[in-house]
């Protein structure tokens, strides 16, 4: 069905199944259901997203155990893309069928389909308002330190000062408007291909989103970057960094259109899944996986193998050793020299780019325009991610493979390093094509197949 002027759109309200402010957040899966039975909302998932209010704050010594603002001299921010790194694991399903499940790489694979996907201008726009989406640390720092951008109205409209009260361009910064402790994240997670679905899902169709926060001891660590080592507070007991979330709740966009009694519904899925393998020696590695047969894209990353659990490395980034500073990153990911990936037939690049970075040479334009051709996004409107920015988040090697023959499953990856370089784990990205098929009798679910 189509939309028409007439149609009446609207927002509902969803809450979880269980509390979720504070210590109740990680106290295992909550779900949301969305259910309209013989109704005439339809669900449009595309437009819908998810409304998460957390704090962070830094928690003193005792006895006390007073507390403060963030400050710049602390080093620390909130993660890039911060909403996607507090769950462990998001699953839809449709009528108890499980029509996508990912597990243990949600900040992994959301920012990938973020950056293959969107425009400069939106992340540097909205994404970097609705979701932190400022590659660097000390970007989101000066939004998130009470002594960073300040902000404030005056009869000439928009003032902003500097950490130290000097005038700046408000159009040259981030957006200003989060400094404080609490802030409103408004994330439609792209690591659902339901999320991307243009389509409208009838109301007989039942869909339930479960999330799976991250435990208490790891969520802070995997929320936060951090120029240094931290050690994580907790109010009244622990000194340190505290980070918490106070409520969260989903929004589905509805659009009344009628009815839909019968009839068989498709859902096609563009879904995108990564695997991570632990390289013991980067100088020569030869690593073998197994993807679904209708794979059409690969893309190779290298991301430091302590993501997650030391808040100097970040699960949204593809950065290896990464030493840290408020003006940018240096790390090792960038020493790979050749590589190649191998799936059924066809073995892509052709020929090496051979890629050098260093103090004196920079020969990695082709590699990053191979991304971007790969992934439709020279030609962007709103431009694509640029070269710095795409080093920044970590690079990504990309290349489209047309639906093999055989079908294969098997796909081969080979890369080289110019050194032994530690803590080095390879992701391997893939996006696949399934197809939901749900059928509907009485305004009841029958059947649900997935392939």
């Amino acid at each position: 069905m189509s939309v028409s002027n007439s149609s009446k759109v609207w927002y509902n309200q969803l809450l979880a199944s269980r509390g979720v402010s504070e210590a109740n957040f990680s106290n295992g899966s909550m779900y949301f259901d969305d259910q309209n039975r013989g109704g005439i909302s339809h669900s449009d998932y595309s437009g819908s997203y998810c409304r998460i209010r957390t704090t962070a704050y830094i928690v003193g010594a005792g006895p006390g155990f007073g507390t403060r603002k963030l400050l710049l001299a602390d080093g620390v921010a909130l993660n890039m893309n911060t909403p996607a790194t507090l769950f462990q694991g998001i699953s839809c399903d449709i009528g108890g069928t499980t029509i996508e499940d990912v597990t243990n790489f949600v900040a992994e694979i959301d920012t990938y389909s973020v950056r293959t996907s969107t425009s400069k201008a939106l992340m540097d726009s909205v994404l970097s308002t609705t979701c932190f989406f400022q590659p660097e640390i000390g970007e989101r720092m000066q939004l998130t330190a009470s002594d960073g951008i300040q902000t404030f109205f005056n009869n000439a409209g928009l003032i902003v000062k500097d950490s130290v009260g000097g005038d700046l361009q408000a159009s040259s910064l981030p957006d200003p408007e989060f400094i404080a402790e609490y802030y409103e994240f408004i994330w439609t997670p792209q690591c659902l291909a339901l999320n991307k679905f243009s389509g409208l899902v009838p109301p007989s169709i039942p869909v339930r989103f479960t999330f799976t926060p991250y435990n208490a001891s790891s969520l802070a660590m995997r929320a936060l970057e951090s120029v240094g080592p931290i050690t994580i507070g907790k109010p009244l007991t622990t000194a340190g960094v505290y980070f918490g979330v106070l409520d969260f709740q989903m929004y589905i966009r509805k659009v009344d259109l009628g009815h839909y009694d019968a009839g068989e519904f498709l859902i096609p899925l563009n879904c995108i899944n990564v695997q991570p393998t632990n390289l013991q020696n980067t100088t020569s590695n030869n690593n073998t996986y197994t993807i679904p047969e209708t794979t059409n894209l690969i893309s190779l990353a290298y991301a430091d193998s302590r993501r997650g659990t030391d808040s100097r490395y970040s699960a949204t980034k593809y950065r290896v050793n990464p030493v840290v500073s408020p003006t940018g990153t240096t790390s090792t990911e960038l020493n790979l020299t050749r590589w190649s990936i191998k799936y059924g037939s066809v073995q892509l690049p052709v020929q090496s780019p051979d890629p050098v970075f260093n103090s004196t040479a920079t020969y990695i334009t082709q590699a990053y325009v191979e991304h971007l051709m790969s992934n439709g996004l020279m030609q962007k409107e709103g431009g694509a991610e640029n070269i710095s920015d795409w080093i920044e988040r970590g690079a990504l090697y990309s290349y489209e493979f047309p639906e093999n023959g055989t079908r294969s499953t098997n796909c081969n990856v080979q890369s080289y390093f110019n050194g032994n370089y530690a803590n080095t784990t390879e992701l391997l990205f893939y996006s696949y094509t399934k197809l939901v098929r749900v059928s509907v009798s009485n305004e009841r679910v029958v059947s649900v197949t997935v392939n």
